[in-house]
Parts: C-alpha cells; structure tokens; sequence
C-alpha cells in the first residue's frame, strides 16, 4: 500500500504540466494518504489507480461522481497493470451502488464470471494508462445505455420466425385537386340519389286492357252515326 502511495505522488510529479497542476504546490502541499482499518496488513497494488486519480482531484480540486470506482496498478511511466478479484470486485461495487468502473484492459476477459444483472446496471471502460482515465472520471456516471438483456432480447427475435404485423393504413395527402376531385364526386353521387328517389315516387302508367279499348271504339262510331244522321 505505501509502495502504490509513493509510485501515484511521483507520477503526479512527472506529469504535473500535461495534468495542469503546479510544480510549487505539489512542493508546497503536504499531502497525508489514509487508509481505514490500518491496524489490518493489506496488499495494495490494486489501489494505484484510484490513488492517483483522488490525488488529482485534491490538486485541481475536482470532485469526482460518488458512484465511480476503479481497480488497477500502476508503474512510475503510467501503464495500467491487470490485478486479480475481478468478480469480488465487481460485487461489492455493485453493493455499494457503483454505476461505473475503471478496469485494466487484460481484466475485460474477467468480467464473464459476474453475473448478468450486475454487468447490465454497471458501466465498464477499460483502461490501459492513466490517460485514459483523467479526461473522464470528472463527468458524472451514468448507467451503460445498451444493457446485455436488450442486445439478448434483439437477438432472440431476429433468430424467431418473422410474426406479420398488422399496418394501419396510411393517410392520402389531401391536396387541392384532390379535394376538388373529391366534392365533384359528392356532388355527382348527390344528384344520382335524387333522381332515383323522383323515379321511385313517381306512379306507375296504367296499361290500358284490349276490352275497353273496344269499347272505347264503338262508342266513338256510335257517337259518329248520330250525328251523321
């Protein structure tokens, strides 16, 4: 743990202009690096990236989002070592709310031994130096926009057999040759009704019977003879 300390002061010193951070407050500056539960001897090569990156942020005084976490060790030239308890690791970050980790590039690989459900709520950036770490760990953490289960559930229907979805049908565009064609139409089916409606009210013609057109007859030449007489 003192070692991981002691390589993070000195790397801070050696890229102190690319990080922006002043040479005479890193020598002004006393800087104490606390641990809890001291009294229990620790390995700590793993905390060499998370010590740096909390000494950065004391010397820019940048906070950094609570829900962040990270794991890797680190050389005095800012290479980011593989570490192990990757899937322990993991857990308790998860525990604890975590919704991003910073993680060694080798130790991607390691990250099929947790579970599901805990990969889809947590976003994980691999890293490979600390450069990868400073531009971004001062934006707030958010929840990985593609979670495993919906790239599961696309999959799952693009293998299944296509279902035919019903189509609404699409609306015409109205225009103003279309609404003209449209209220010549009404207007022609309009006056189709009518007059259909004046030829069913009107009456039938009688048809006149043969017998009365006989009769008919003889009473005209009846009529004539009388007055010829």
């Amino acid at each position: 743990m003192r070692e991981s300390g002691h390589a993070a002061f000195s790397l801070i010193r050696s890229r102190a202009r690319k990080l922006r951070i002043s040479q005479d407050e890193i020598v002004r500056s006393d800087i104490h690096v606390h641990i809890p539960a001291g009294a229990v001897p620790k390995d700590g090569p793993s905390a060499g990236l998370a010590l740096v990156t909390a000494l950065i942020s004391a010397y820019k005084d940048k906070a950094i989002d609570p829900r962040t976490a990270m794991t890797g060790e680190i050389t005095l030239r800012g290479a980011v070592l593989p570490v192990g308890g990757i899937k322990e690791k993991v857990l308790a970050a998860h525990r604890a709310g975590i919704r991003r980790v910073y993680l060694p590039a080798p130790n991607i690989k390691d990250l099929e031994e947790v579970p599901a459900e805990v990969r889809d709520e947590i976003n994980f950036i691999p890293v490979k130096t600390i450069d990868d770490v400073v531009p971004g760990v001062f934006q707030p953490a958010r929840k990985p926009r593609k979670s495993a289960r919906n790239t599961r559930a696309r999959d799952e229907e693009s293998q299944s057999p296509a279902k035919s979805k019903r189509t609404s049908p699409r609306r015409k565009r109205t225009t103003k040759k279309t609404a003209k064609k449209s209220t010549t139409r009404k207007k022609k089916t309009k006056r189709a009704k009518k007059t259909t409606r004046k030829k069913a009210t009107r009456p039938a013609a009688r048809r006149k019977s043969p017998a009365r057109k006989k009769g008919r007859r003889a009473k005209a030449a009846a009529r004539k003879s009388a007055r010829s007489a």
